[in-house]
């Protein structure tokens, strides 16, 4: 249950639709789905989601104990070792997959964002650098590691090409998406203000995060509507 917990299992849902749709936008033949590269990047494609849960909670384990006790929970339970362990595996298993996939297939792009990935998701959680406490930074890692990345990586799995339709789509799709994800940070507000952590919402300020937020929820469909 710990490992559950640590995996934040709850998000599949939402990264579900982030596969889905390089792969629903570019497949010209269903035949792909049935080879083993496509799978072995759709493995580490969820690979590098987890790891980034796991950093997260375990960099968060102790502002988590008051608000989210749960994870803090669930750290403690498992151990501090095994949990940094954890992480570290699969970071290691997702840099080695990725290689593999991009020499059996010859798209080296993907080994570099994977390797990417794994760089931002510990940029975003971990103390120096902590981009979670940067300001606006946050948000543009959030949209870069959570969207832009991962919708690039499926469809390198797809076609060598960069389709740029999809990759604007992704663009436009990932701002939409960051509205509702500042919401949600906003629930974190005031463990991040007593704790000196300058999120997004904790550098702008509640309500005018808030205003940000609705203004990028609507902003593709005003876009749409222009055209």
């Amino acid at each position: 249950m710990f490992n559950l917990r640590i995996r934040r299992v709850e998000f599949r849902i939402a990264e579900i639709p982030i596969l889905a749709i390089p792969v629903l936008l570019l497949i010209r033949d269903t035949s792909i789905l049935q080879t083993f590269a496509f799978w072995e990047g759709v493995f580490v494609f969820f690979l590098l989601f987890a790891f980034g849960d796991m950093i997260n909670c375990l960099a968060d384990r102790d502002l988590d104990s008051i608000y989210k006790p749960h994870l803090s929970e669930a750290v403690y339970g498992l151990g501090v070792r095994f949990v940094t362990v954890q992480i570290v595996t699969f970071a290691i298993l997702a840099v080695i997959l990725s290689i593999h996939l991009s020499w059996s297939i010859d798209r080296w792009a993907i080994n570099v964002i994977t390797v990417l990935g794994i760089f931002l998701g510990i940029a975003y959680s971990v103390k120096p650098v902590q981009l979670k406490g940067r300001g606006i930074l946050q948000l543009v890692c959030l949209w870069m590691i959570i969207f832009i990345g991962p919708i690039f990586f499926v469809s390198q799995l797809i076609t060598s090409h960069i389709s740029v339709p999809l990759m604007i789509f992704a663009v436009f799709y990932g701002m939409a998406q960051m509205g509702v994800i500042l919401v949600n940070t906003a629930e974190d507000y005031p463990e991040d203000l007593a704790s000196g952590i300058s999120t997004t919402v904790v550098t702008l300020g509640l309500h005018r995060a808030l205003k940000l937020a609705l203004w990028l929820v609507i902003l593709v469909p005003l876009i749409r509507s222009m055209h």
